[in-house]
C-alpha cells in the first residue's frame, strides 16, 4: 500500500480542513513527519488507520469515542483517503455530523470503499481494508503503523503468532499444500475402494457376452418403438370413441329435457296467460285497488270506533242508573240527618251527579254524530263495491274484446322510461345543490386563510387575490426560514460556550487550556446565564417553526381549494 493523498477536517485539534499530497514525499522514497508533543503527528496516521479499519488504538476502548473524535468547534467530521494496491487507486472516505438538537450526541461514522476505474471512481460493496491490502488492522498496527510504546510487542511476538503475521505479509498461504493434499489423497483412496467394490460384484464379462448384449439391447430397442406405434393408434382410437360416447350421452340428455318440456307446454302457457293478465290489472287497476284497501280499513277502524262508543254508552247507562240509586238514598239520609258535614258530603255528591249528568248529555249529543259517520262510511263502501265490481267487468269485456297487449306494454315501457328520466333530473338536481354546498365551503375556508393576512377579501375570490395570498405566505415562510437559520446558528454558538464553560469550570490560572492553549482565563458569562439564552433561543426556534408549518399548511390548503374552485366553477 502506498499513500497517495489525505486531506481531514473537524478531527481532535484540526477545525479547519487539512491537505496532505504524499506524491512528492514517496517520489523520494523516505520522508519523515516531526513535530513538537501534542502538534498532531498521530492525529494524521489516526485519520488513516481510521479511515482503513474504522478502528483506533487510543480511543478504542472508550465510551463515546466518537464524541472526543470530533472537534468541539465542529459540526462535522470528514477524512478523505487516497492510495495505491500495485496498479490500483482506491479511496476511502469517513463523514459524520453532529445532532443540531443534542450537542453531545454523535451519529455513527460513515465510512465507504471506491475504486478508480474507467476514469470514474466506482463504490464497492464493503468498505473492509483487509480484502484490498491483505493485512487485519491487528497485524498492520504491529507492521504499518505502530502505535507509540507498543514496538516491543512487535518484536517479542510468540513464532506461532509471528509465522502467521509472516505468512499474511507476504502472501505464504499458497504454498502450505500438506493439509489439501492429505485430503485429496484420502479422498482418491476412498473412491478407488469403492470402484473395486463394483467391480468384484459384476464379475468376469468376455466380449461375446458384450456383442450378444448389444444385439438383444437392439430387438429390445425396435420391439419397443412397434409397441410404441401400436399404443398410439390405440389411444387415438380410444379418444375418438370417448368423444364419440361423451356426445351420445350428451344427446340422451338433450331429448329427455326436451321430452320433458314438450310437457310442460301447455302450463307454461297458463302461466304466461296469468302473468299477462296481472301485469295488464297492475297497470291499469293498481291505484284503485289500493283505495279499495284502505276504504276496507277505514270502514273497519270507524265500525271498531262505533263498537267501543256502543260499550261506553252501556257503561255510562249503568253509572247513571247506580248514582240514581245511590242519589235517591242520599236524599233519604239528607232528611234523617241534620249534621252539616254530612250535609256537605251530600253536596258533592250531588255535584258530581251533576257533572254525570252533563258527561251523559254530552256522549248522547255524540250518539248522532257517530251513527250518521257510519253510515256516511258505509255509503262510501257501497260505493267503493260498486265501482270495484264494475272494473271487474270492463276486465271481463276487455279480455273479450281481445286487447292489444302489446301496444299496452308499450305504453309501460314509455311510462318506465319517463321514470326513469325524472329520476335522473332529480339525481342531477341534487348533484348540483351538493357542488354549490361544496363551493360555498371552500370560499368560506378560503376567506378563514386570508382573514389572516393583510389581503383585501371583500370583493369575491379572483385569480389575482389567490395569487397574491400565495405570494404573501411564501414571503412569510422565507421570513421565517431566514430567522430560524440565525437562531440556529445563535444556539449552536451559545451551545459551544456551554462545553467551553464546562472545561473552564475545570481550570486553574497558569494551566495550559486543553482546546486553545491559552494560560489566562478571562471572565466570561455564567453557565446559567448561558444555559437560560440557550433555553430562550430553543423556545423561540420552536415557535417560529410552528409558525412556519401552519403557513406551508395554509399555502398547501389555498392551492388545493382554488383549484377546487376553479373545477367547480367551470373555469
Amino acid at each position: 500500500m502506498i499513500p497517495v493523498f489525505l486531506s481531514f477536517e473537524g478531527i481532535y485539534s484540526y477545525q479547519q480542513k487539512q491537505i496532505i499530497d504524499f506524491t512528492s514525499l514517496t517520489n523520494v522514497g523516505l520522508f519523515g513527519i516531526f513535530g513538537a508533543t501534542g502538534s498532531g503527528k498521530s492525529t494524521i496516521l489516526d485519520a488513516i488507520t481510521f479511515a482503513l479499519y474504522g478502528e483506533i488504538e487510543r480511543l478504542n476502548s472508550r465510551e463515546a469515542r466518537m464524541y472526543n473524535m470530533m472537534n468541539l468547534r465542529s459540526n462535522e467530521l470528514h477524512i478523505d483517503f487516497h492510495f495505491k494496491v500495485q496498479e490500483s487507486l482506491y479511496k476511502f472516505t469517513v463523514d459524520a455530523k453532529r445532532n443540531k438538537k443534542k450537542f453531545e450526541e454523535t451519529p455513527k461514522f460513515e465510512r465507504v470503499a471506491f475504486k478508480f476505474q474507467d476514469n470514474q471512481w466506482i463504490a464497492l460493496e464493503s468498505a473492509n481494508a483487509e480484502q484490498i491490502i491483505g493485512l487485519s488492522y491487528k497485524n498492520f498496527k504491529r507492521t504499518v503503523i505502530i502505535p507509540q510504546g507498543q514496538f516491543m510487542e512487535f518484536i517479542s511476538l510468540p513464532s506461532a503468532e509471528r509465522m502467521i503475521m509472516i505468512k499474511e505479509l507476504f502472501n505464504l498461504e499458497q504454498f502450505d499444500l500438506a493439509a489439501p493434499t492429505s485430503v485429496l489423497d484420502k479422498m482418491n483412496d476412498e473412491n478407488l475402494y469403492t470402484l473395486k467394490g463394483k467391480s468384484d460384484q459384476l464379475g468376469e464379462i468376455n466380449i461375446e457376452d458384450i456383442e450378444s448384449l448389444k444385439i438383444k439391447i437392439q430387438q429390445t430397442e425396435e420391439l419397443i418403438k412397434t409397441k410404441e406405434v401400436e399404443f398410439a393408434d390405440v389411444s387415438k382410437k380410444k379418444k375418438e370413441f370417448d368423444e364419440i360416447l361423451s356426445k351420445t350421452e350428451k344427446f340422451n340428455v338433450l331429448t329427455a329435457q326436451y321430452l320433458q318440456y314438450n310437457e310442460k307446454t301447455e302450463e307454461i302457457n297458463t302461466l304466461e296467460q296469468s302473468c299477462n293478465d296481472y301485469e295488464y290489472c297492475l297497470v291499469h287497476f293498481k291505484d284503485l285497488l289500493v283505495r279499495i284497501t284502505e276504504s276496507e280499513k277505514i270502514i273497519t277502524q270507524t265500525s271498531e270506533s262505533i263498537t267501543a262508543t256502543q260499550k261506553n254508552r252501556e257503561i255510562i247507562k249503568t253509572k247513571l242508573l247506580e248514582k240514581e240509586i245511590e242519589f235517591k238514598n242520599k236524599e233519604v239520609l239528607v232528611a234523617q240527618h241534620q249534621n252539616k258535614e254530612n250535609l256537605i258530603s251530600d253536596f258533592k255528591i250531588v255535584l258530581s251527579l251533576l257533572s254525570i249528568y252533563k258527561q251523559l248529555d254530552i256522549e248522547k249529543k255524540r250518539i248522532p254524530v257517530s251513527e250518521k259517520a257510519i253510515e256516511d262510511v258505509k255509503v262510501k263502501h257501497n260505493s267503493l263495491v260498486e265501482k270495484y265490481s264494475e272494473i271487474k267487468q270492463n276486465l271481463a269485456l276487455l279480455k273479450n274484446k281481445n286487447i292489444d297487449l302489446v301496444q299496452l306494454h308499450a305504453r309501460k315501457i314509455k311510462f318506465s322510461e319517463f321514470e326513469i328520466l325524472n329520476k335522473e333530473n332529480n339525481s342531477q338536481k341534487s348533484e348540483f345543490d351538493k357542488r354549490q354546498r361544496a363551493l360555498k365551503e371552500k370560499k368560506e375556508k378560503l376567506s378563514a386563510i386570508v382573514s389572516n393576512y393583510s389581503i383585501d377579501s371583500s370583493a369575491d375570490f379572483t385569480v389575482l387575490i389567490i395569487k397574491e395570498l400565495i405570494h404573501t405566505i411564501e414571503h412569510e415562510i422565507i421570513a421565517l426560514q431566514e430567522s430560524i437559520i440565525k437562531k440556529e446558528a445563535e444556539l449552536n454558538t451559545h451551545r459551544v460556550q456551554v462545553e467551553i464553560k464546562k472545561i473552564a469550570y475545570e481550570l486553574k490560572e497558569g494551566q495550559a487550556c486543553p482546546v486553545c492553549g491559552s494560560l489566562t482565563h478571562p471572565a466570561t458569562k455564567s453557565l446559567h446565564e448561558i444555559s437560560t439564552e440557550v433555553l430562550l433561543l430553543e423556545k423561540e426556534i420552536e415557535s417560529f417553526n410552528s409558525n412556519l408549518n401552519q403557513h406551508k399548511k395554509n399555502q398547501k390548503e389555498v392551492e388545493v381549494l382554488w383549484s377546487e374552485v376553479e373545477l367547480s366553477e367551470g373555469f
